[in-house]
């Protein structure tokens, strides 16, 4: 969930920029005013008081009575401090011109001002984390004893400072290094295009290429194409670099690592390297990351390859690899842009409408406050944005449910003769899922956004059991959503192609007939034609 937070973060200073008209045309003119920017990181300094006092009061009571509801308590309020900084953040942005105060201060440098006008957030965030850690040690401290008896390897604990580096790459650089990236290129098109606007008529490469983009598909339209084509570049060589933002080295040789990359060889997935994913024990998961062979890496965590049976570290690498096989990663991308298309259509309909009834003076924005138009754009930016995650998180939870069935039937099908998935193979399936919740001190029966319960998830594969190989329910399903995305795509594209057209058709010059220029007086049909 953490990683739609910095994503809302993120698309609030985009929204804003949208909204706002002329904010980078003046971003000189607006001052810097203290009291502003006073007004704007107040709340992220009570907010982290206020969890680090939460926490430290859980742990004076965890310490007296050893009560796991202090832990809950504590888990609840980093939960709410985080949710609370990210409203404290849309205010601040659309209320105390938060955006212009960092932009009057640094300009407008490629991908800078964005993540500066976010940093006070993810920093609370961060906080958050410092003050969760006496908890995580305390709990780390109580099921030693427990570890060493059932003969799991016992990790020391780390440091608060390498606690919060942790938790900084796996789940905040996990999320924010790709979308800078995309940032980055996306402003250096736009910059570009702009360019490209004026110096169109230019005899050279640049100056021909603007004429066939304008004449081609107009500035929307370039600009669209451009921007796919970042995102594309960002999601196929981003694993590159993610490999190295999280704490990963290669799986040595041995028997362990030959029966992983086995489950590869049949599924028929190149993947270039195997990886253990260094936690510190603190984490049992697994991650496949990139989308073509050579780029494409499976990682799999100290802490599960340690404490999990190789029959079962078997089937979480064959989860893995089925988001693989089936192109997960790709798809709820699509899905993600086709559910923010279908959302935005449902509000910019009704507020189109408003905007024939309305009178035009109410609809006009200034280069400072959004008015008319901008204010109901933005007082509908919650239902844009809930509708859409909303949708995203039930497509990824069957395809979640779908990696679970292909594990179930790879390991089926190491079985001779096995012609239906397999009790033993879901039982794996179902045992790793248990011990991941186990491990994790998760609530089998918590909802997750993006997974569902580890308990549905369990219930849904011992259901498979006796279901023919090839004739998974859950294969059906995720076919007819990948149809609905791709019509919810298409639907996208042909707006903005749409969209694009006209802009293009309303730049160029209107040649009215040659009767209209004339007064009216002489206008066919006028009093003045010959008139009185």
């Amino acid at each position: 969930m953490l990683q739609l937070w910095v994503i809302a973060l993120l698309a609030t200073v985009y929204l804003h920029d949208q909204l706002v008209e002329g904010v980078h045309r003046h971003v000189h003119a607006q001052p810097l005013e203290l009291w502003r920017v006073i007004l704007a990181i107040a709340p992220y300094l009570a907010l982290a008081g206020a969890t680090q006092l939460v926490c430290w009061a859980c742990g004076k009571e965890i310490d007296r009575r050893g009560s796991l509801r202090s832990v809950l308590m504590a888990e609840r309020m980093l939960t709410a401090s985080r949710l609370v900084a990210v409203i404290t953040h849309i205010l601040c942005v659309f209320t105390l011109g938060w955006v212009e105060q960092v932009r009057a201060l640094v300009g407008d440098p490629i991908m800078i001002d964005e993540l500066l006008a976010v940093s006070p957030p993810l920093l609370s965030i961060i906080a958050g984390w410092w003050s969760f850690y006496p908890i995580e040690q305390r709990l780390h401290h109580a099921t030693w004893l427990r570890v060493i008896e059932e003969g799991h390897p016992a990790y020391p604990m780390p440091t608060r400072r390498q606690f919060v580096w942790s938790n900084i790459r796996h789940q905040l650089l996990f999320i924010l290094v790709p979308i800078a990236m995309i940032g980055v290129w996306s402003e250096l098109s736009n910059r570009s295009l702009g360019w490209l606007d004026d110096h169109r008529h230019a005899e050279n490469i640049l100056g021909t290429l603007g004429r066939w983009l304008h004449r081609g598909t107009g500035v929307e339209g370039a600009r669209l194409i451009l921007q796919l084509c970042g995102v594309g570049l960002v999601f196929l060589f981003a694993p590159v670099l993610m490999r190295f933002v999280w704490d990963a080295v290669p799986l040595g040789p041995g028997p362990l690592r030959d029966r992983l990359m086995a489950v590869c060889t049949r599924a028929n997935v190149k993947v270039r390297e195997l990886l253990v994913w260094r936690t510190y024990g603190t984490m049992i998961n697994g991650a496949a990351m990139g989308l073509i062979g050579p780029l494409r890496y499976i990682l799999l965590t100290d802490g599960l390859l340690d404490n999990l049976p190789a029959r079962q570290a078997e089937s979480v690498m064959a989860h893995e690899v089925g988001h693989a096989k089936h192109h997960h990663i790709p798809w709820s991308v699509l899905g993600m842009i086709a559910m923010f298309g279908f959302a935005t259509a449902a509000v910019a309909i009704p507020i189109a409408l408003l905007a024939l009834i309305l009178p035009r003076s109410l609809m006009s924005n200034n280069d400072v406050v959004p008015t008319g138009m901008g204010l109901m754009q933005l007082g509908s930016f919650p239902f844009v944005f809930i509708m859409a995650f909303a949708g995203f998180g039930w497509v990824s939870r069957r395809f979640e449910w779908q990696a679970d069935a292909f594990a179930a039937q790879t390991l089926s099908r190491d079985e001779p003769g096995a012609t239906a998935v397999t009790q033993e193979s879901a039982d794996a399936m179902c045992g790793a899922l248990g011990a991941v919740a186990r491990l994790n001190h998760m609530n089998p029966n918590a909802r997750s956004f993006r997974h569902g319960s580890i308990t549905t998830r369990q219930r849904r594969l011992q259901r498979l059991v006796g279901t023919p190989l090839n004739k998974l329910p859950i294969d059906r399903i995720a076919r007819w959503t990948k149809v609905a995305i791709v019509l919810g795509v298409g639907i996208v594209v042909a707006g903005t192609i749409l969209e694009s057209f006209v802009e293009s058709q309303s730049r160029q010059k209107i040649t009215w007939p040659r009767w209209m220029d004339r007064p009216e007086s002489t206008l066919p049909g006028g009093e003045g034609r010959g008139g009185s």
